[in-house]
């Protein structure tokens, strides 16, 4: 063969005599690509090893973490829990080092001050046993999500981090533990159990999170968690509606209505959930 290739045989490349640097691709015919039907992602697909090296104690790890973009939010629910449509990002929210155990959310994973680094390195680091958090697994499981969340939440709370802090990790644990019992299958044998199992935690967390977030409005100041006072107030009135606390919801409604920093979206929101609230205060008076 002649031309620019003519001496890539000596690497040992046997090429076309034919073969053109700008050859058209031949294009499919539009009716190829439905007879393949469509391509199924499964949920490794949206999901990246990030290479991570631990400002606690140096140690280089890799943490699974959802693609940019590449997974769709289409509503929240009743505790502003965000649903995806490919599959469930929250469960890919925390970091933990391996190695010390200095685990938090992803983007707070940075260095802590000297007092709270002494704090984890002496009361978590100093026995850890990291082997439950490594896996083979291409993805992590719902029961591994919330270890790593429980173990984000233990951080916080040895270091001394905010109330709103351990409030935030409390409802994101919420969160993922309600997308556990979500995703049960009815015709698992174990079904009843371990719904049951799910809604014990997911109150737990939840209720942990509505008081600590009550508490942080009185001690902290906003940005608080990333979110404004509007934002903090409407979860903190669809928490107390969980809990059925329909007095503190009251309150947390006339705040948001009457300020005139709260955006419509939420106002609107507001007024739904005023009607409902007032419904229900009056049915327990009448009880």
């Amino acid at each position: 063969m002649g031309g620019l290739f003519s001496d890539m045989s000596k690497f040992g490349i046997e090429l076309d005599d034919d073969l053109e640097i700008f050859e058209e691709e031949k294009k499919a015919s539009p009716g190829a690509a439905a007879a393949a039907g469509p391509v199924e992602l499964k949920e490794e697909d949206f999901l990246l090893d990030k290479s991570v090296t631990c400002p606690l104690c140096d140690a280089p790890f890799k943490v699974k973490v959802v693609k940019n973009g590449k997974v769709k939010q289409i509503e929240t629910d009743d505790v502003l829990r965000p649903v995806f449509k490919e599959m469930d990002a929250n469960k890919y929210n925390v970091t933990v080092c391996t190695v010390c155990g200095y685990a938090t959310l992803n983007n707070a994973f940075k260095p802590l001050p000297a007092a709270q680094a002494k704090l984890i390195k002496e009361k978590i680091s100093a026995n850890f046993n990291g082997s439950v958090f490594l896996t083979d697994d291409p993805t992590y499981s719902y029961d591994m999500a919330i270890e790593r969340y429980k173990l984000a939440l233990i951080n916080s709370v040895v270091k001394k981090g905010k109330i709103s802090e351990r409030a935030n990790l409390c409802l994101r644990a919420g969160w993922v533990v309600r997308g556990k019992r979500l995703s049960l299958k009815p015709d698992n044998p174990k079904f009843k159990a371990i719904e049951m199992d799910c809604l014990k935690q997911e109150d737990e967390f939840f209720k942990n999170a509505l008081d600590g977030f009550v508490k942080a409005t009185m001690t902290e100041d906003y940005p608080m968690c990333g979110m404004d006072d509007a934002t903090v107030d409407f979860l903190i009135t669809n928490l107390a509606v969980h809990f059925k606390k329909y007095d503190l919801a009251s309150k947390t409604i006339a705040r948001l209505l009457t300020s005139t920093t709260t955006n419509r979206r939420i106002k609107d929101k507001c007024y739904d959930l005023k009607e409902q609230v007032v419904a229900e205060i009056k049915k327990q008076k009448n009880q």
